[in-house]
């Protein structure tokens, strides 16, 4: 009955933007936070563990955005913060958990690019020819 009991539900003590802008993050994670459930988005705010004197920032937070979603929804944001053509989402859907995360691995935002879908889609290939075909490639 995917129900949810109140006292399970956490509210995120800032705002996405307030997060984004007090820890000095990229401002596309505002975007990625917003397209968390308020649940999910609360456990990654809410954190207990700084990003104060943090190397990578951005990186802690895409780890907590990974840690309270299932792949499917990390492809959705993905898609979304990149902008990606209707034809990318859907090859990223057809891969398996393994290589859909592969590919958003090497970056979960595509950053200075001209055509992020053809960025995707390079990644997809890349992807599938390392871990072996399966998407419907026989060449």
């Amino acid at each position: 009955s995917g129900e949810v009991h109140d006292e399970l539900v956490e509210t995120a003590q800032l705002t996405s933007l307030e997060f984004v802008v007090n820890n000095n993050l990229d401002p596309w994670l505002e975007e990625a936070l917003e397209l968390l459930t308020p649940n999910q988005r609360a456990h990654v705010i809410n954190s207990q563990v700084s990003l104060r004197g943090a190397r990578n920032p951005n990186g802690i937070v895409m780890n907590r955005i990974r840690q309270v979603t299932p792949v499917h929804q990390r492809i959705d944001i993905f898609s979304k913060i990149n902008n990606l053509g209707a034809g990318v989402m859907s090859r990223l859907e057809g891969l398996t958990e393994e290589q859909a995360d592969a590919v958003m691995e090497s970056g979960f935002k595509i950053m200075k690019a001209t055509n992020p879908s053809g960025v995707a889609v390079k990644r997809i290939n890349d992807v599938l020819a390392t871990y072996g075909g399966r998407a419907g490639r026989d060449r």
